[in-house]
């Protein structure tokens, strides 16, 4: 299969249908910004970005949860997984979303189930050029615009360089300790 016939398959119900559809490749002007899905089923989803195969190989033949916590090596500066230990927030629609222009984000939970904010804001992320933080490859803004995304434990979302603006670490329940992955994945050369 190849890449325009995935997305029109598979990608919409990935992105919940938060873009109308994604049309990119049907004929309007919007790309994808969050596509969500199962680590078990995540092989359909390596046809996205050349990179994601060795991602999601990687969350597909590894025990999560005993994982250390760091920097875990995949690729290089093209593919490594963040693993950490946060505190979710309670859920705020004005909590300050983030965007990146290096990196895909594919975030997983791995001690549970938690909430991230997305909205596809290309026109934030460009308002808020000046204040990129290029060293660390992140902007934060506010938009109460934002969608809630629950990702449950053998979940992912992948939130997109540029347009995939996100409020990651939130709950519907009380504030409590999560261990989760973030797989930085390099969008290009």
């Amino acid at each position: 299969m190849d890449r325009r016939e995935f997305l029109k398959n598979t990608a919409c119900t990935g992105c919940l249908g938060l873009l109308g559809g994604c049309s990119l490749f049907y004929g309007t002007n919007h790309p994808i910004g969050m596509v969500r899905g199962a680590i078990a089923d995540s092989a359909k989803y390596e046809a996205l970005h050349p990179r994601f195969g060795k991602a999601f190989a990687f969350l597909r033949e590894h025990d999560l949860s005993k994982l250390p916590l760091g920097r875990n090596e995949i690729d290089g500066d093209n593919v490594y997984a963040n693993v950490m230990d946060v505190t979710l927030g309670t859920w705020d629609e004005n909590a300050k979303l983030e965007v990146h222009r290096k990196y895909f984000d594919i975030h997983v939970p791995i001690s549970g189930d938690e909430v991230d904010g997305f909205i596809y804001d290309e026109e934030n992320t460009k308002a808020n050029a000046a204040t990129f933080n290029v060293e660390k490859d992140y902007v934060l803004f506010q938009n109460p615009k934002m969608t809630k995304v629950s990702v449950k434990k053998g979940e992912f979302v992948i939130f997109y360089p540029n347009i995939g603006a996100h409020a990651p670490n939130k709950t519907d329940s009380a504030p409590h300790k999560h261990r989760k992955i973030v797989v930085k994945v390099k969008a290009q050369e």
